[in-house]
């Protein structure tokens, strides 16, 4: 068995792999695919079950595969099989076996709860065929159930997801057709794979230098900065060597280069504007030691008064997908319209 379960989830995850290319290019990453193995109860199948004491409950290994459609944050639309369990039970020579499968589709209602973990339940429709034998004698039977689950679901990464779920299935078969009527319940593991081909994009420090006339120009840079920090990275240092190199050509009398931290919404405003003046003063500081006159240098911070304004982040209700929609508002830009003297070759090649 231990054989088996390995197969399907290498099966599985080699599958999710390779038509990841095929699927991203045609659709927009609102689609995912699963697989789930657990725990599989029928109550009331009279006759299978081989302890005395627990006559009417017969444990076995349930499994399924599903497909999901992402509606919204909130709201997603599932399609699976699921396969209940096979049981058999010998006696006095004579075999008899009982097995159910089938295919549901559901609604799936989902709670973010905290970073990229949710709730949700699940609410749909089971239609399940039924196999039994017994006295050498094969019957099957079609029916159509009502199903609910609950479970909760934590996001690993961009694309994979795992899941801990509860399902609940009752009226399972028919005691007058088959003589078997039974309920189901389900307490399963599963791993699912969102076909999102692109990584969240990196925000790439800029420079942009126009010229405005014959001696005049506007310079203007974007450092970013990680969440709740800083801290000046490597690429950010490389940025402001070059926007350094261009000022220094620049005459300064009557000009000021503005320097203005920014910060996301999370947290409080009082932080956010301390993390912003940080921000910038770690700017600031950075342009001096590579020979930049401060005394020509407008440094603030201003908080998260432009990110309060990102109406399209503040929908989001997970909080890890919140922070990465927010990068873009942890920058420092800077802001300069002054003249250059004499060299106009340096200050207007970009490196």
């Amino acid at each position: 068995m231990k054989k088996i379960v390995t197969i399907i989830f290498t099966v599985f995850i080699g599958f999710c792999y390779n038509i990841n290319n095929v699927i991203a290019d045609t659709i927009k990453n609102d689609w995912y695919l699963g697989s789930k193995i657990g725990w599989s109860q029928y109550d009331n199948l009279l006759g299978y079950s081989t302890k005395e004491q627990d006559d009417e409950k017969v444990n076995k290994l349930g499994s399924g595969l599903f497909i999901g459609y992402k509606e919204n944050e909130i709201l997603n639309f599932e399609l699976g099989y699921d396969w209940l369990g096979l049981v058999s039970y010998t006696e006095k020579n004579l075999t008899n076996l009982f097995k159910a499968q089938g295919v549901q589709l559901s609604a799936k209602m989902i709670c973010p709860i905290y970073g990229g973990l949710d709730l949700y339940g699940r609410l749909g429709a089971i239609v399940t065929r039924i196999d039994v034998q017994d006295t050498n004698n094969i019957r099957y039977y079609y029916n159509a159930t009502p199903l609910f689950s609950f479970g909760s679901e934590y996001k690993l990464n961009n694309n994979w997801s795992s899941r801990l779920e509860y399902q609940i299935a009752r009226k399972i078969g028919d005691s007058y057709f088959l003589g078997k009527e039974t309920n189901n319940a389900m307490l399963v593991f599963g791993l699912s794979y969102s076909f999102d081909k692109h990584k969240p994009t990196e925000l790439i420090d800029k420079i942009f230098v126009r010229r405005l006339s014959n001696r005049r120009f506007h310079l203007k840079s974007k450092i970013f900065f990680k969440y709740d920090d800083f801290n000046l990275q490597n690429k950010s240092k490389m940025m402001l060597n070059q926007v350094a190199h261009k000022l220094k050509f620049i005459e300064y009398k009557n000009h000021f280069a503005h320097i203005i931290g920014y910060a996301d919404f999370i947290g409080k405003k009082k932080y956010n504007l301390s993390l912003s003046k940080k921000r910038s003063d770690i700017v600031s500081k950075y342009l001096i030691l590579q020979g930049v006159s401060g005394n020509y240098l407008y440094v603030q911070g201003v908080g998260s008064i432009k990110s309060e304004n990102n109406t399209d982040c503040k929908k989001l209700k997970n909080y890890k997908l919140l922070k990465q929609c927010l990068a873009s508002d942890r920058v420092v830009e800077i802001d300069i319209t002054g003249s250059y003297a004499n060299l106009l070759k340096p200050l207007f090649t970009k490196k």
